[in-house]
């Protein structure tokens, strides 16, 4: 009996194991998610930032030529060197 109750004994401290690393491994997986979800987000927001900048790019240009265009000081080749760059 003595070496039956060791062995039930063991069994029983590998099975708390077992579920103690089960536990964790699904934080871990919860974490995971968690992270990735939040990765995409951020993404999103800042491909909207740049989607936003590059649109406000596009009308600076867009004002620079008009004012060049109106003020007769318009150059195509230095308007084109200016915007370029």
């Amino acid at each position: 009996m003595l070496f039956g109750n060791k062995g039930e004994g063991d069994r029983k401290k590998k099975m708390e194991e077992l579920e103690e690393y089960q536990r964790k491994f699904r934080n871990l997986e919860s974490d995971r998610k968690a992270y990735a979800e939040e990765t995409v987000a951020l993404i999103k927001k800042q491909r909207g930032i740049v989607d936003k900048l590059k649109n406000e790019n596009q009308q600076l240009k867009d004002i620079i030529v008009h004012n060049f265009k109106t003020q007769k000081i318009y150059k195509n080749y230095k308007i084109s060197i200016m915007i370029n760059q």
